[in-house]
């Protein structure tokens, strides 16, 4: 394969923004590091060159594949999390239904017990009262 100073090397000046003289992002800091890769190229035959310009296509190639498969999986995952947030309302809207549900019945229950608790005091008077009257 080819090398150029070293593989990383290689790898570093085609990805690191600084050295990327086409970006128009970047710092003009990395101007020698450009210029450096720029001079192995020139200094290789036509096939090595090709070579190394096919592995960079390829790295590129990759990174951008990678970065898409990135954009999908965050994609998933908000629609997951829409998902996830939309049970978590449904659920807790039941939740409330069912709290006022359980109100209402405990309302519906007091005031039987108190109706209930009326009557028999009612009765109780009444017991009373014909209790005295017929004695």
């Amino acid at each position: 394969g080819v090398r150029l100073g070293g593989e990383g090397e290689f790898e570093n000046a085609t990805t690191n923004p600084t050295t990327n003289p086409t970006d128009p992002t970047t710092t003009r800091g990395g101007d020698a590091g450009s210029t450096g890769l720029i001079d192995k190229i020139a200094g290789m035959d036509g096939r090595e060159a090709r070579t190394a310009l096919q592995v960079a296509l390829d790295k590129v190639v990759e990174l951008r594949v990678q970065e898409r498969a990135g954009q999908s999986r965050v994609a998933e995952l908000e629609i997951q999390l829409g998902d996830a947030q939309s049970a978590i309302e449904e659920m807790e809207s039941g939740a409330r239904m069912k709290e006022m549900d359980y109100d209402r019945r405990v309302t519906e229950l007091q005031r039987e017990h108190s109706r209930k608790e009326a009557y028999l005091m009612r009765l109780t008077e009444a017991a009373a009262t014909t209790t005295t009257t017929t004695t």
